[in-house]
């Protein structure tokens, strides 16, 4: 399974569900958007492995993304996880720190987890690298590509012009002989980064409604497609660290707890909420601007005008009424049509750094209308 063919997946409400393993991580990276550490929360193998049983070959996602904190923590229930989707017509995807690199060699338990599931995806960044050292993830890349098992490098850097970034994918590009995509993405001001990052987001602010002068874009939401389980069973909508942490989840984000929902519940839930279809369609900028009324739009940047959608009931209902409409079901299978004609690129592009987005579709076979990863320029 190609990186490619996940992204460009990511705007099919349903098509995919993360499964947070555990929060707890053996590194300690100083970026961690989740804060993660060796005692860090995770939920009973039990319940996340019930929650995979309910997958069907009837009623499955396309994929499973297994993330943490540090997955491999917890490699035997990875392999199971991986087994039991696989069995339903689920392929699957795990991220990983590679923290079990420095060693010199994989351990047969993580190698056993690796081998069992369809794409992998190695972490890499500055953060990293000052824990794990980069020959030794590039030896865990010529392992699982001399099996025969897809891989990716998911890189961040500070900032879209990042030098690192460059660097790092020319010699991602040299040692690999263009057969390791590579998704680079920034530093966001979440988790531990929150104390030391000031975002280049930060101005962005919803816009005024028409009575203040001006018409709000549409900027639809493509992260509210995929449903998440958190670290306590929590689903939801939204992968945002925000929503993940805040308990309470906001409720028209909220899709159920692994403990007593299945698959098919929560495909149902993610497919049919007007407010989230709304959000797949408009954004939340355009929503509250349109649905709150003359001088009542608040201020705030794009994921803290959803989250404040909480607090609003009297525009959630608005906002539910408008987007039951048949016309606007007609109108968010458009919007998703033209982000899927977009392709794997396009989102690259939008969630990363954008000079680097073609490097996605590296070692994939060149389809019509994508340009040629060969011929990407660094």
């Amino acid at each position: 399974m190609h990186l490619a063919d996940l992204l460009e997946r990511r705007p099919v409400p349903a098509a995919a569900i993360f499964l947070t393993l555990t929060r707890r991580c053996p590194l300690h990276c100083q970026h961690c958007s989740t804060r993660s550490a060796q005692t860090s929360q995770q939920q009973p193998a039990a319940s996340l492995r019930r929650f995979a049983g309910s997958f069907s070959t009837a009623d499955h996602p396309e994929f499973l993304l297994l993330t943490g904190g540090e997955p491999l923590l917890r490699p035997g229930l990875v392999r199971t996880l991986a087994e039991t989707a696989r069995a339903a017509g689920t392929r699957s995807y795990v991220l990983t720190g590679a923290y079990f690199a420095s060693g010199g060699r994989t351990p047969g338990t993580i190698r056993g987890a690796l081998e069992s599931v369809d794409h992998v995806a190695i972490s890499i960044d500055v953060f990293h690298e000052a824990e794990v050292p980069r020959p030794q993830v590039f030896r865990v890349l010529h392992e699982l590509l001399d099996a025969g098992i897809d891989a990716s490098v998911q890189a961040c850097g500070a900032g879209p012009g990042d030098p690192y970034l460059v660097t790092l994918a020319e010699q991602i590009r040299q040692e690999f002989a263009d057969r390791v995509p590579m998704l680079a993405t920034v530093v966001s001001p979440v988790g531990r980064a929150r104390s030391w990052l000031v975002s280049s987001a930060a101005g962005e602010t919803a816009a005024e409604d028409r009575s203040g002068g001006r018409i709000v874009p549409a900027l639809p939401c493509d992260m509210a497609s995929w449903p998440v389980v958190g670290f306590d069973g929590t689903i939801t909508a939204c992968c945002n660290t925000d929503v993940l942490d805040s308990r309470p989840a906001p409720a028209h984000l909220r899709l159920g707890h692994i403990a007593t929902t299945t698959w098919p519940e929560v495909r149902h839930a993610c497919v049919s909420s007007p407010v989230l279809r709304g959000l797949r369609t408009e954004g939340p900028l355009r929503l509250a601007a349109r649905m709150a009324g003359p001088g009542q739009v608040g201020r705030g940047d794009y994921c803290q005008t959803c989250r404040a959608l909480a607090d609003r009931p009297e525009i959630l209902r608005r906002v539910g009424a408008d987007a039951a409409r048949p016309v606007a079901v007609l109108i968010e299978q458009q919007a998703i049509a033209l982000q899927l004609r977009a392709g794997p690129v396009a989102f690259a592009r939008r969630h990363g750094a954008p000079a680097l987005a073609d490097l996605v579709l590296l070692g994939r076979p060149t389809l019509p209308g994508e340009q040629d990863p060969e011929a990407a320029a660094c």
